[in-house]
């Protein structure tokens, strides 16, 4: 935005900026569902994942957390939802979520909106009955190869559902594709194994 403001466009402000304290550590991914009387509907907490350049490419979330993430976050997902009540707002949010060194729950960023991330919440009785404990959303995910190939590489996987195909976008190049799935397995060590062996098929250069 910074590199679009132009003497000739500040009128119509373009860019704003927001300066706030640095919180150390991570951010978590709340999810959740702001109903029409203004109350908080858990959906899913989870970690992100973001490359060197800040750019966000999904996130792994285990299921037996999230129980206790719920609680966790009970009263910081009251207070978004109130907020947003205030506003008329009702329907699907997410929000980036830090602590900070004295324990308090910081809301660094408010997504108004189906997340990339809500997903995974609205997955968990899915995996949970194929015995499906953890799970991670990529998104985008760039391919070099087709659906149709896909498709045979990963047939058992589609078929039990632990793989889920949430978006498939051809390229012009019928060779490669966008996309966004989820993976899910009984633990973090196969999950990994899993990644890996569709991490084989993602192109270098995204």
């Amino acid at each position: 935005m910074l590199r679009g403001l132009r003497a000739e466009n500040a009128r119509l402000d373009p860019c704003c900026l927001l300066l706030q304290a640095m919180a150390p550590g991570e951010a978590v991914a709340l999810s959740l569902f702001v109903t029409k009387g203004g109350r908080a509907v858990f959906n899913a907490c989870c970690r992100q994942l973001v490359d060197a350049e800040g750019n966000w490419g999904g996130g792994p979330v285990d299921y037996r957390e999230q129980d206790a993430l719920r609680e966790e976050y009970r009263e910081t997902a009251a207070r978004l939802a109130v907020y947003m009540h205030k506003l008329g707002y009702w329907g699907p949010m997410g929000a980036d979520v830090m602590t900070d060194e004295e324990g308090r729950q910081v809301v660094i960023d408010m997504n108004v909106r189906v997340t990339g991330s809500h997903p995974l919440g609205a997955l968990r009785g899915h995996f949970g009955r194929r015995g499906l404990n953890v799970a991670v959303l990529f998104f985008p995910l760039m391919l070099k190869l087709t659906w149709e190939e896909f498709e045979r590489g990963f047939k058992e996987e589609l078929h039990f559902g632990s793989l889920v195909v949430n978006a498939w976008v051809h390229m012009q190049d019928g060779k490669t594709s966008m996309t966004t799935v989820t993976l899910a397995a009984e633990d973090k060590e196969k999950l990994n194994e899993f990644v890996e062996r569709v991490g084989a098929f993602k192109m270098e250069d995204h």
